[in-house]
């Protein structure tokens, strides 16, 4: 009885192994493009997170402030779109913005992997969804 539930143990911690390390495998990294991503303050309160760039992109934004300006948009190739996120925060007033902008779907992350918080302000790389 004990080989047998010995044998299922490691049976089992074999199939966990494997199947972190497809899962692990599975995900797929690619390049920022800072150069796409843009933002614009203008003097009526309107905070616009801007796509210069021919190709989709989703632009993750943090602050160095304690304010509320942090989030994530999709912005379509070469379009601006108004964002919501901050409230009725200035870019001005809550620190300096930093902008994280991945090419299509793909999310801002740490290099290591790891999703980061609202005042993040380092390297990044662009996780594929």
């Amino acid at each position: 009885m004990k080989r047998i539930l010995h044998a299922v143990l490691l049976a089992s911690l074999f199939c966990l192994v494997v199947l972190h390390s497809t899962v692990h495998a599975q995900t797929q990294y690619v390049r920022g493009v800072p150069q796409c991503g843009h933002s614009e303050y203008d003097n009526s309160g309107n905070w616009y997170l801007i796509d210069t760039c021919n190709i989709d992109v989703t632009i993750t934004f943090t602050n160095s402030g304690n304010g509320p300006a942090w989030g994530q948009s999709h912005v379509a190739a070469g379009q601006r779109q108004l964002t919501e996120s901050m409230g009725n925060a200035s870019p001005r007033e809550n620190g300096t913005i930093s902008l994280f902008t991945c090419p299509g779907t793909s999310t801002a992350v740490t290099p290591d992997g790891r999703p980061f918080g609202n005042h993040y302000h380092g390297e990044y790389t662009c996780q594929q969804n």
